[in-house]
């Protein structure tokens, strides 16, 4: 499983919310870009 890391730079945010793809549910919202990295980067609400 790989390891998970969160989005620290404002440019990778905006990298995300630009280019990534869309999912909503009930409760969520995500975006999601496909990386060729050995890590997960997430952004948290905090």
């Amino acid at each position: 499983m790989k390891s998970t890391e969160k989005l620290k730079k404002n440019y990778e945010f905006r990298f995300v919310l630009g280019k990534g793809k869309y999912y909503s549910g009930n409760y969520i919202e995500a975006f999601s870009v496909k990386n060729n990295l050995k890590i997960n980067k997430l952004r948290d609400s905090n």
